[in-house]
């Protein structure tokens, strides 16, 4: 597998980083058998496995059966279920209407999980939306 960028660790003095490679997955219906496992060879070879469920019964597997490091949230839309603090214990566009959906979607989110182990992605769909290595050492 050919690499987009080569740059996957960065040492700065005082300043450890390292790029991941991550999957997305779209999860759409229950009695699918996704192959959610690091037996997959298509799934083994990226750093983070994320699955993006898109009714409550999908985001009630991916929080507790699904073997995933993330859990992903299309917070620009309002969600088509509610987060509840059972569920997740277990486990932007740019328009106005988006930025609305995704504070008050940010804001259930911290709510629920009490502000914690909360990953913000871009989502980037083309290496030129990314953020080189040393733009995020300065955020």
């Amino acid at each position: 597998m050919e690499t987009v960028n080569p740059i996957t660790k960065l040492n700065l003095p005082g300043v450890n980083l390292k790029q991941y490679s991550r999957l997305t997955l779209v999860v759409d219906d229950i009695s699918q058998n996704y192959g959610l496992n690091t037996n997959n060879p298509s799934v083994s070879s990226y750093d983070i496995l994320a699955v993006q469920p898109t009714n409550e019964k999908l985001f009630q597997a991916a929080c507790g059966t699904f073997e995933v490091d993330i859990i992903s949230l299309d917070m620009s839309a309002r969600l088509p279920f509610y987060l509840k603090h059972s569920t997740v214990g277990q486990a932007v566009e740019r328009d106005a209407s988006a930025r609305r959906n995704l504070i008050s979607n940010a804001q259930s989110l911290i709510r629920v999980t009490r502000g914690k182990n909360i990953i913000l992605s871009s989502q980037a769909m083309r290496a030129m939306e990314l953020r080189g290595p040393y733009d995020i050492v300065n955020l």
